[in-house]
């Protein structure tokens, strides 16, 4: 993401372009999976010193104004990725539970259907967002640990 398009969606969320906040805006862009805020934050101080609230801050302000969606994974773990004033309302991500990678699904939202079932509910969607969880194939091939029975193997990525 360049400086150019960081300034833009921070104007269009109303948020000020400091170099911390597009710093923060950068590591989250080039990623093409949900990141933790300490990956943010090492990605961050690779560019300079910061204090680590400052970018917890920053991330809660980006979740606020729909730059950045916030997700809740097991043992209170957060994950961040580009929100909707970047992309889609609607969301999907894989979620590993051996390795905790969490990638960013866009073509699933075509796929699944999901601004054909919006449209037809009796309300303002502001955003949807679909999480599906498993053990991916790099776990699975090292021996982390095997999809249950219950859960059948699906193919494609995670």
């Amino acid at each position: 993401m360049n400086e150019t398009s960081a300034g833009r969606i921070l104007e269009q969320a109303g948020i000020e372009a400091t170099p911390i906040r597009r710093a923060v805006l950068a590591a989250m862009a080039g990623e093409d999976r949900a990141v933790s805020a300490l990956e943010i934050l090492h990605a961050v101080r690779r560019a300079g010193p910061v204090n680590k609230v400052t970018v917890y801050r920053t991330l809660d302000l980006f979740v606020d104004r729909g730059v950045a969606l916030r997700h809740a994974l097991e043992g209170r773990s957060l994950r961040y990725c580009l929100g909707a004033v970047h992309g889609s309302a609607f969301h999907c991500h894989a979620w590993c539970r051996r390795c905790g990678r969490m990638e960013c699904m866009p073509e699933a939202v075509k796929e699944l259907g999901v601004a054909a079932f919006v449209e037809s509910l009796d309300m303002d969607v502001e955003g949807v967002e679909i999480r599906i969880d498993g053990v991916c194939r790099r776990c699975r091939r090292a021996g982390k640990g095997a999809l249950s029975p219950a859960v059948p193997a699906a193919s494609g990525r995670p």
